[in-house]
């Protein structure tokens, strides 16, 4: 399908009113130039590879054609590509009308009301969150490269987790004990009229999608502090900050998603989606390095707002742990994860070291993708793989690989340096999710922090001092009236101008 060259051109045809958001004056958001902001973005012909200087520009980057995957057109007629690769009496959860809060249906109930007509349904169903990882959608839709050499989980969590992972998907292809951070292989039913409201994706996570089938309209927001407090206020204050957000916001930009364009979204980036045709789109949540800075700023959010596991990333801090160590095994030469624990776990008892238990060998090669050292399920079942050289001891700067260290660029020395930071700040959360095979997370913490300390200091990099400018509540309700105390002037305004009219038209009469 030929892309369009202007990714946030799009006139609205007809009176739009959106289930759910009547107040929204969605012709506005769609058409007025104010939201185009090209600046705020990077549009590119194609997504085959992103460079490093790209993404820490830190900007959404919209890809006008993709070459990833290959499918027929015909494929995704009525959603047939659905149909074919994915169990459909599996339950999906759905958003009725725009409505807060998802119901549960069957896959085939949900695609039944997709072979009507839109104007022919009672409802408007959105579905955002099928995953299909070991599913045969899996192996047509596989995790994109960028994704896999870059995502912190898949190149940091422990491969013998990935493996016990396989024992716990039942026979839909649903994972039923989550335990690996599964958040890369997604996709999204949405029919025409569909609204997500503004969020950030769990703890900050970048999200890369392609849009198969339909047409959808975003806004972006960028995560400036006075931004992300603002979105705080949002989700405390919904009624009322609902129809002001978007103009309460220092920045916003506006991208429209047709068939075979993909989107970029970096980390912490708040958005909203409408859905202007039936929509298909795969896409999938990742942290990498490049955004780990932004994502503890939300982290932080997320706890200033006591928000509840299930809304957050899966085992943020055990993916923090892991990093930690990796780096360290990286740098210093010495890893503080103790492998004989693995034998000790329930979880892997009960599936790796439990005899006559498989797993259907199609999943394995569904999870292919995410494992690093491929070798790991012959290495699992030999003795040697469960001994470990433990490290403690006091830090010494003769142990640091200088080949190592001097591979990193200065800008990974400061996440790294925020890293640190990040512990510090949340170091009862940390403390609190200690991977049980990490030993010595005290002595491992200390080297650590040591190791970052000692490369900036040689190298002269300077962490930079985060500005307190975060806006108090106080300061967001006063910027927020003062559109609403001007909306109600002009309201004022238009009732006595029509009263004069309606006046001077009787007198004609």
């Amino acid at each position: 399908m030929q892309a369009s060259t202007n990714s946030s051109s799009y006139k609205v045809k007809e009176n739009l009113l959106i289930k759910g958001y009547e107040k929204l004056n969605f012709i506005d958001l769609i058409e007025n130039e104010k939201y185009q902001n090209s600046d705020l973005y990077i549009e590119r012909n194609n997504d085959l590879e992103y460079s490093e200087i790209e993404l820490l520009t830190n900007k959404p980057i919209h890809s006008l054609a993709s070459n990833v995957y290959t499918y027929s057109v015909s494929e995704l007629t009525n959603f047939e590509i659905i149909r074919k690769n994915c169990h459909l009496k599996m339950l999906v959860p759905v958003f009725v009308d725009n409505k807060d809060g998802s119901k549960s249906m069957t896959l085939e109930s949900l695609l039944e009301e997709f072979s009507k007509d839109s104007s022919r349904r009672k409802h408007i169903y959105n579905c955002v969150n099928i995953d299909f990882t070991f599913m045969n959608l899996g192996k047509i839709f596989k995790p994109i490269d960028f994704v896999i050499k870059n995502d912190i989980v898949i190149n940091n969590w422990p491969d013998i987790y990935k493996i016990a992972q396989l024992y716990h998907v039942n026979k839909c292809g649903e994972v039923d004990n989550l335990i690996v951070p599964l958040t890369h292989q997604v996709c999204s039913i949405s029919g025409k009229g569909s609204f997500t409201d503004f969020h950030i994706d769990f703890s900050g996570a970048s999200v890369w999608v392609m849009l198969l089938k339909g047409k959808k309209i975003w806004w972006l927001i960028p995560p400036t502090p006075y931004n992300v407090r603002l979105y705080e206020q949002h989700l405390k204050d919904h009624s009322s900050c609902r129809q002001n957000i978007i103009e309460l916001a220092e920045q916003c930009c506006r991208i429209t998603l047709t068939e075979g364009q993909s989107l970029l979204v970096p980390s912490g980036w708040m958005h909203a989606v409408l859905t202007l045709e039936d929509s298909l789109m795969i896409g999938c949540s990742f942290l990498t390095l490049y955004g780990m800075d932004v994502s503890f700023k939300i982290v932080e959010s997320e706890n200033r707002q006591r928000m509840i596991d299930d809304y957050k990333y899966p085992y943020y801090y055990q993916i923090i742990w892991y990093l930690i160590n990796n780096f360290v095994e990286k740098i210093y030469g010495q890893s503080y994860i103790d492998k004989k624990q693995y034998k000790k776990m329930d979880i892997l008892k009960n599936s790796i070291f439990k005899r006559n238990r498989i797993f259907p060998s199609n999943y394995f090669e569904n999870m292919s993708s995410y494992i690093m050292n491929k070798d790991i399920l012959n290495l699992s079942n030999e003795n040697e793989y469960f001994t470990s050289k433990l490290f403690h001891g006091l830090f010494d700067e003769n142990l640091i690989k200088k080949e190592e260290a001097n591979k990193l660029t200065e800008d990974e020395v400061k996440i790294f340096l925020k890293l640190s930071k990040f512990v510090e700040t949340e170091e009862l959360r940390v403390m609190r999710n200690i991977p049980q095979e990490i030993t010595d997370s005290k002595n491992l913490l200390e080297i650590f922090q040591s190791i970052i300390s000692f490369i900036s200091e040689e190298r002269n990099i300077i962490e930079e001092v985060p500005i307190n400018d975060h806006p108090t509540r106080t300061e967001i309700l006063i910027k927020k009236a003062v559109p609403m105390r001007l909306g109600k002037l002009a309201e004022k305004k238009r009732k006595a101008t029509y009263f004069v009219n309606n006046v001077r038209s009787k007198r004609k009469h």
